[in-house]
């Protein structure tokens, strides 16, 4: 009899570990990751908050991790992006000169770590994103609320003058952890007929469990 007690208790305490391991496998989630400014120790460059800030008497141009997604009716599309985890960087231009500011995506680059090399998507990008998903017959429908809302061709910026939107990467690759280097490189910034080249350094981090459950369906970025 105490050989049956004891059999059946075993089996009770092993059942109770193995759902305590089921529980905590379906609890545990990956960690999201985000791409969080680093102080560079050189002349306009400053970190406030969360935002890199590069600054002369000529511009000033703001860099922050997009925290919030998505605050209007239509932002659908970007908050699917959002919630797979592409790279979504909030960058304003305030012209403070006397000429006209041209901003050029296109010879912008983000790496992180070693090899993860990226460039900002453009409308062609985000259309064929959309194109896969069949439930959408209308690509340029899904896109619509995103037109002027992130930078695609050259954005201008007149005399006094300034503009938010939005830098959009693929995900981070696999390999990617918290304290991962990265680095943003805008190689074509023109104030009149002289160009800029600006460096923001970068690193992964994992964003914070309290503040990720407060992101959905919150107030998003200005257009």
């Amino acid at each position: 009899m105490k050989l049956k007690y004891a059999a059946l208790f075993h089996i009770l305490v092993v059942s109770i570990l193995l759902a305590g391991c089921s529980l905590s496998k379906r609890d545990a989630r990956p960690e999201r990751l985000y791409l969080e400014p680093v102080a560079r120790d050189s002349e306009g460059y400053d970190r406030n908050g969360e935002a890199a800030v590069f600054e002369n008497e000529d511009i000033k141009v703001t860099l922050r991790p997009l925290g919030e997604c998505c605050g209007r009716k239509d932002d659908g599309f970007l908050k699917e992006l959002f919630d797979s985890n592409y790279v979504i960087l909030s960058m304003e231009i305030e012209n403070r000169s006397s000429k006209r500011v041209i901003y050029n995506p296109s010879h912008t680059m983000l790496l992180v770590g070693a090899l993860d090399l990226k460039k900002p998507l453009d409308y062609t990008d985000l259309y064929d994103i959309v194109s896969r998903n069949k439930e959408y017959a209308l690509p340029e429908r899904r896109l619509s609320s995103l037109r002027g809302r992130f930078y695609d061709l050259n954005t201008r910026v007149p005399p006094g003058g300034r503009t938010s939107r939005l830098l959009i990467f693929h995900p981070l690759a696999k390999e990617s952890r918290p304290g991962t280097k990265a680095v943003l490189r805008i190689n074509e910034l023109y104030v009149g007929t002289d160009t800029m080249r600006l460096v923001f350094p970068l690193r992964v981090k994992a964003m914070p469990r309290e503040w990720e459950s407060t992101l959905r369906g919150q107030g998003g970025p200005s257009g």
